[in-house]
């Protein structure tokens, strides 16, 4: 019966043996999945920032290319003044003409004498609104004669107005005034031409710069419905207000160095008030970048 007793402890012995070392190979067989599954997931997780990161650069890339096709290259080194202080530019791509800006302040105008220092265009005021609160359109004194004694010298015109408009309703009430002015005159740009009146009140003091691109927008599609070319003044410090309206061509006024110049440049004012000899009173400088084929 002893012997019987030992045989049965011994069986037990190496049952629990064996159920012990098939214990640990499961734990271990536990153990070792667990850690392909960090290794997985940490993998995985590398994969997913490698491809966010590569999704990320390839778009800014992308985005940085379209802003970049979007600018004329322009070198400012190519840049180059004649004797008369005018300012002319030309690459394998853009060429340029150079033009002033009139008004009645700028007195008689000898308009062959600009030609033959090589002024192509001009853009003459046509008129404005009043800034106190009635609010008046009026005509520039000396439109007649500066149009017709300019085309008569050969040289390309446009026209601007000085803008006071407070609603959408009276920019296109200004657009069709100064379309009334140029009726039957050969005319190819009109400018839309808002500014802020400095050290004085004046009716516009209430207008918020994100309601301008949309008096602009009103004036200047009236002025394309009767096919002529729109333009925008406005001061280099004033683009941002204009960010929104990017299928009308602009005209930049800059005084200290260059303005960024793109696509939509299509004018830069370099200099104000300059005396002329066959200007009197004065004109600004302009030049006008063409686009080549």
């Amino acid at each position: 019966m002893y012997d019987n007793i030992v045989s049965v402890i011994n069986m037990m012995k190496k049952l629990i043996s064996v159920c012990l070392v098939c214990f640990l190979a499961v734990c271990a067989a536990s153990c070792a999945n667990n850690g392909d599954s960090k290794t997985s997931t940490i993998s995985e997780t590398e994969t997913v920032k490698s491809t966010v990161s590569e999704t990320v650069t390839s778009t800014v890339s992308s985005t940085a290319e379209s802003t970049s096709s979007a600018k004329t290259v322009f070198d400012k080194a190519l840049l180059k003044k004649d004797s008369n202080g005018f300012l002319s530019y030309s690459d394998d791509g853009v060429s340029s003409e150079i033009g002033v800006d009139v008004s009645s302040y700028s007195g008689d105008v000898d308009w062959n004498g600009l030609y033959d220092k090589g002024v192509r265009f001009a853009i003459i005021r046509a008129g404005g609104r009043g800034y106190g609160d009635e609010g008046a359109l009026y005509c520039d004194e000396s439109l007649t004669y500066n149009l017709s004694a300019a085309n008569a010298a050969g040289i390309d015109t446009g026209v601007y107005f000085f803008s006071q408009a407070t609603s959408v309703d009276e920019a296109e009430e200004e657009a069709d005034y100064v379309l009334s002015l140029i009726e039957g005159r050969a005319v190819s740009y009109v400018a839309y031409d808002f500014e802020r009146i400095e050290d004085d009140e004046a009716r516009t003091d209430s207008v918020n710069n994100e309601d301008i691109p949309s008096f602009a927008a009103a004036f200047c599609g009236k002025v394309s419905e009767k096919n002529y070319q729109p333009l925008i003044y406005l001061g280099s410090e004033e683009m941002s207000i204009y960010s929104s309206v990017t299928d009308i061509p602009l005209w930049v006024a800059c005084y200290k160095g260059a303005p960024e110049i793109t696509e939509q440049v299509r004018i830069w004012q370099y200099k104000k008030s300059v005396q002329l000899p066959e200007a009197s009173g004065g004109a600004d400088l302009n030049i006008m970048f063409k686009r080549n084929p």
